[in-house]
């Protein structure tokens, strides 16, 4: 199946048995072969089994559990070609309810490491994430959206409750990074600056 578009949600969108078809981590131009979810008389949701032909802006992901945690969807292309995709679908979003103006995107200086808040599910792993489209659990190490001092303590936290067995206790971990910006996060962490 060839792809054509982008969907809502930034997948790629084709045709398969004269039915739309959404395939998550494709891009246009790309052919794929795809392993259907789910199927209406209307539409088809799958996932990209193998890519045939690789579109030239695909790239590949530096984190080990892209397409299997649900957490991302735009690993597999440059951090450019997602920023221009993000304005797309806003402003055809943005025509809808009149406003057919051009606009300027703010892009962040930091690819990585820059959320400060991660919400985790607690299995019989440990901490995990939600598998996309999927409520099975995905057990993780790192997440590299995550701020490095939220990641510094993943792995502690995750042998402190596989330790006591208090997986069947907890639910969900929060952890927030308290660190006012990315400037002042050396200054929180530095013993000389505790008073």
């Amino acid at each position: 199946m060839k792809i054509t578009d982008y969907g809502y949600n930034g997948e790629g969108v084709g045709h398969e048995n004269g039915k739309v078809c959404f395939v998550p981590y494709s891009l246009i131009d790309e052919e794929v072969e795809i392993q259907p979810q789910k199927e209406t008389s209307a539409f088809i949701k799958a996932f990209p089994k193998k890519i045939i032909m690789p579109s030239q802006n695909r790239t590949a992901s530096p984190c080990p559990y892209f397409t299997i945690c649900g957490g991302c969807d735009f690993q597999h292309m440059s951090y450019e070609s997602e920023i221009s995709l993000k304005k797309e679908i806003l402003s055809k979003q943005l025509k809808k309810i009149g406003f057919d103006k051009d606009f300027d995107v703010v892009k962040s200086n930091r690819e990585y490491g820059y959320r400060n808040k991660i919400k985790f599910f607690c299995g019989s792993k440990g901490l995990s994430l939600k598998r996309a489209m999927s409520d099975t659990l995905v057990p993780i190490d790192k997440c590299m959206l995550a701020r490095e001092e939220i990641n510094a303590i993943i792995c502690s936290l995750n042998k402190f409750i596989l330790k006591n067995n208090l997986t069947k206790l907890i639910n969900t971990v929060t952890l927030r990074s308290i660190g006012r910006s990315e400037e002042h996060t050396s200054e929180l962490q530095s013993p000389d600056n505790i008073s």
